[in-house]
């Protein structure tokens, strides 16, 4: 069956473990809101000891806009298989929250629907050129249901990172 790594907020938790309070994170939703990722932050995340966080939303009903939700600055984009709209965004969000003297992570709660709409080439040459929007220290955590793609796809996304957190699921 399907597993949704944002559903369980993988990347997110990630982050607020690994983040520092002086540092930002360029967040990309293709399966939540904006709305729902913010509350989702919220709830695994301390306040005042996290990275403050900006949003590309490629679900949402607004399209190709920008607003602020809760002091959370974010671009909404027609697409998550819009990749050109979505490193548009990623830019101008890495201009609008430059880090103070802490990193800037980058984090893609869940590749799979993008990967599904792109060719997986063309996908992993996106990764690559914006994998430069992060800091040196940044962390890139990209979110990816395994069960929804083929072997050469997941080796193909495993090449451009530095390295691959596996999840299972099981009964027990």
């Amino acid at each position: 069956s399907a597993f949704d790594p944002s559903e369980h907020a993988l990347c997110l938790h990630l982050l607020a473990h690994y983040g520092r309070s002086t540092d930002t994170a360029l967040v990309v939703t293709t399966l939540a809101s904006a709305d729902e990722t913010i509350e989702t932050w919220n709830q695994v995340s301390v306040e005042g000891d996290r990275p403050s966080i900006g949003i590309v939303d490629t679900t949402s009903e607004e399209q190709s806009v920008a607003a602020t939700y809760g002091g959370v600055p974010t671009f909404f984009t027609p697409a998550s298989g819009d990749l050109e709209r979505i490193v548009m965004a990623l830019s101008e969000l890495s201009g609008l929250s430059p880090p103070t003297s802490g990193a800037r992570h980058l984090v893609f709660r869940s590749l799979t629907p993008i990967v599904r709409e792109a060719p997986t080439e063309r996908v992993c040459r996106v990764l690559e050129r914006i994998s430069g929007l992060r800091t040196g220290t940044g962390l890139g955590l990209f979110g990816v249901d395994i069960t929804a793609h083929d072997h050469a796809t997941l080796a193909a996304i495993a090449d451009t990172v530095d390295g691959v957190v596996w999840i299972d699921r099981t009964n027990d």
